[in-house]
């Protein structure tokens, strides 16, 4: 698609030729980094959601931990010391 009509075979004519190569290959360009940033994103969005997933099983878990009734002392303080670990990473 030509930004500049060519109308002549002379210096302008050529200028024209070269304006629109390089008016193409800048758009070629811009669309080729859209295009990776889109790519970009989207892994970014993938990976979001790999790590969310354990993560809020592993939440999930310690706040079972920390609120299951436990009859042995000894047992009671393990499991609330394990909650509490898995809660601080």
């Amino acid at each position: 698609q030509d930004r500049v009509p060519v109308l002549s075979k002379d210096e302008l004519g050529a200028l024209s030729q070269t304006f629109n190569q390089m008016a193409g290959a800048v758009e070629d360009k811009i669309n080729e980094l859209e295009d990776n940033n889109h790519e970009k994103q989207r892994f970014i969005d993938n990976l979001t959601h790999e790590l969310k997933t354990p993560l809020t099983s592993i939440i999930g878990y310690s706040n079972l931990l920390r609120t299951a009734k436990v009859t042995d002392e000894v047992t009671a303080v393990q499991q609330n010391d394990g909650a509490d670990y898995a809660k601080k990473m």
